[in-house]
């Protein structure tokens, strides 16, 4: 089976829109406060609009042999936190492969694009959220050489 990645255009935004909600159907499970109607409101269709097109942003898309949009990768550099060191920070927003495709080593690709993208644009840190009840995605964060950083705690009020 043959992939092509390659930079996201705005023919791209309802595909990437379907990808997104497929990502938060599974997020769901590990937080319920998933807005799962977000990806296709009007505020989730702005944002992707900036992802594609913003030079300070990196959209990929992955096209099977029949040129169907099955993953993609949406990333931004980042404004840095005044308590942060004078550094480039960039953030790996989103990232999902449809799951007939995952093993397939499209993430790692999409991923390693990002990184690559990164270096070429001098950023020195990268970060990314993920659920830790995600054990899947922990684990192929980890594989990249990502690590902890920092610890995000939340209390549920009643």
């Amino acid at each position: 089976m043959s992939f092509i990645i390659r930079k996201a255009n705005l023919d791209d935004l309802p595909e990437i829109s379907k990808l997104n909600l497929e990502l938060f159907n599974i997020q769901h499970q590990f937080d319920p406060t998933a807005n799962l109607n977000w990806s296709m409101s009007p505020d989730g269709q702005e944002y992707f609009k900036t992802r594609i097109s913003a030079e300070d942003s990196f959209t990929e898309v992955v096209e099977n042999e029949n040129k169907n949009i099955v993953g993609y990768i949406m990333c931004t550099i980042l404004k840095r936190q005044l308590y942060r060191i004078d550094a480039k920070y960039a953030e790996l927003e989103s990232i999902y492969v449809r799951s007939e495709y995952q093993g397939a080593k499209l993430g790692s690709q999409l991923t390693n694009n990002f990184i690559n993208w990164c270096r070429e644009n001098k950023v020195n840190y990268i970060s990314l959220l993920v659920d830790p009840k995600n054990e899947e995605a922990i684990k192929f964060y980890r594989k990249l050489g990502f690590s902890n950083y920092d610890l995000v705690m939340q209390l549920k009020l009643e």
